[in-house]
C-alpha cells in the first residue's frame, strides 16, 4: 500500500513538473511573440511615420512650385534722352505693367519683392549719327552692355540677362560711359524705348 501511494505520488510530482516545464515554455513562446509583435508594430509605425514625413516635404514642394509670386514689370518713355554722365540711371516714366510693385519710376530702379531668378529685357535706339551706350546693372555690377550708331538713320538694339537675386536686389538700366554724343531716340508711332522684366523661379 506504501509502495503504490509513493508510486502515485512520484507520477504526480512527475506530471506537475512535466506541466510546469511546459507552461515555462508556452510562456517563453508567448513572451517571444510578443516582443516579435512590438518589434514589428514599432518598426510599422516608423515606416509609417517617415513615409508621411516625406510626403508632406514633397506636397510642401509642390504647392511651392504651383503658388508663385506675381512679379513683372514693363515701363517705358526715357525721362532723360541724352547720356552725358557715365553710370546714369534711365529713369523709364511710363509704366504699362507692374505687378508686385517692384519697378519705381521716379528712380528707375526695380527691386526684387521675393528672392529666385528673373529675366530682364531692354531695348532702347538711337538717334542718327549718335551713339547710346548702355547696360543692364544688378546691385551696382553691369551684368549686360550693348552700343549702337547709325550714321544716316537710327537704330535701336536689345540686352537682355536673367540673373539670381536675393530680397531687395535691385537692377536698373544705365549708361555705360558719358558724353553729349549719347542720345536716345523715340518716336510717339513707331518707337519705344522698353525695360522689362520678371519673376521665373524661386
Amino acid at each position: 500500500m506504501f509502495f503504490f501511494s509513493e508510486q502515485i505520488s512520484n507520477q504526480f510530482e512527475e506530471l506537475t513538473n512535466n506541466i510546469t516545464v511546459k507552461v515555462d515554455n508556452e510562456g517563453n513562446i508567448l513572451a517571444k511573440r510578443e516582443e516579435q509583435f512590438a518589434n514589428q508594430f514599432k518598426e510599422l509605425t516608423n515606416n509609417i511615420t517617415v513615409k508621411m514625413e516625406t510626403e508632406r516635404d514633397i506636397l510642401a514642394k509642390l504647392k511651392e512650385s504651383i503658388i508663385q509670386p506675381s512679379v513683372a514689370f514693363h515701363v517705358h518713355n526715357v525721362k532723360d534722352l541724352v547720356l552725358d554722365t557715365k553710370n546714369e540711371v534711365l529713369v523709364f516714366e511710363s509704366i504699362i505693367t507692374n505687378e508686385g510693385s517692384g519697378y519705381d519710376k521716379s528712380t528707375g530702379i526695380f527691386t526684387a519683392p521675393v528672392e529666385g531668378t528673373y529675366f530682364f529685357t531692354v531695348h532702347v535706339c538711337t538717334a542718327n549719327s549718335k551713339y547710346s551706350p548702355i547696360g543692364l546693372v544688378l546691385d551696382s555690377t553691369f551684368v549686360a552692355r550693348s552700343i549702337n550708331y547709325d550714321t544716316d538713320s537710327y537704330t535701336c538694339s536689345s540686352v537682355s540677362a536673367i540673373v539670381r537675386m536675393k530680397s531687395g536686389g535691385r537692377v536698373w538700366v544705365a549708361s555705360t560711359s558719358g558724353s553729349t554724343a549719347y542720345v536716345l531716340y523715340t518716336h510717339n508711332l513707331h518707337i519705344m524705348n522698353t525695360f522689362s522684366g520678371m519673376f521665373i523661379s524661386t
